[in-house]
């Protein structure tokens, strides 16, 4: 598969916005890699995009990044909860690893209703 290249920020921008159009339109959920393909980039040419080492598709990257996130976060993601979580600490990057000496705390997540204790 040829590597798609975007001439500026507004022609990645548009496709970004299809992306989520074609998802919302066909009862997808958003997902990175599935953005990622559909875009015909890999994971470190997008990295690179949101860390600012392209300034120009840095804004485009980072905001994408962040709609995929607010589905989980918002509870439009129909996942069970520990899936939704799961999305938000890969993903995202929230938390860290605890070592197995490690106590975790008990939390509950309630996603649309739907409750879990952890």
């Amino acid at each position: 598969m040829a590597r798609r290249r975007y001439a500026n920020a507004k022609a990645l921008e548009e496709r970004v916005d299809q992306f989520f159009s074609e998802c919302d339109r066909e009862g997808r959920r958003y997902g990175i890699f599935a953005l990622l393909v559909f875009l015909g980039v890999t994971e470190q040419t997008f990295r690179a995009w949101e860390e600012g080492r392209d300034k120009n598709f840095s804004e485009v990257a980072r905001i994408a990044r962040y709609r995929v996130l607010s589905q989980a976060e918002t509870g439009q993601d129909s996942r069970p909860a520990t899936l939704c979580a799961m999305a938000l600490r890969n993903i995202g990057h929230w938390g860290e690893a605890k070592g197995a000496d490690d106590e975790a705390p008990e939390v509950t997540v309630i996603i649309n209703g739907l409750e879990e204790e952890r």
